[in-house]
């Protein structure tokens, strides 16, 4: 199951900003500091890592800490 410091760490990874650390869990990073590139670089490198997957069409609605946290708790396998 995916934690809390696993998306933030993620997300630090694709865009290399302290910032993410400070992010409340429902700030929306789509508008306020991802591209649709960083966000979908994000979304697969957590998925590679623990073994996830997110489905394409989803990819616009996880756009929060919560909602990644709250998308994998729903679907897990």
């Amino acid at each position: 199951m995916l934690t809390e410091a696993d998306v933030r760490n993620a997300l630090h990874g694709a865009i290399n900003s302290s910032d993410v650390f400070s992010w409340s869990k429902d700030f929306n990073f789509r508008e306020g500091a991802l591209d649709s590139l960083d966000h979908a670089t994000f979304l697969l490198a957590l998925a590679e890592k623990h073994d996830f997957k997110f489905a394409e069409e989803d990819f616009p609605k996880l756009n929060t800490i919560q909602a990644v946290l709250d998308y994998q708790a729903g679907h897990k396998s």
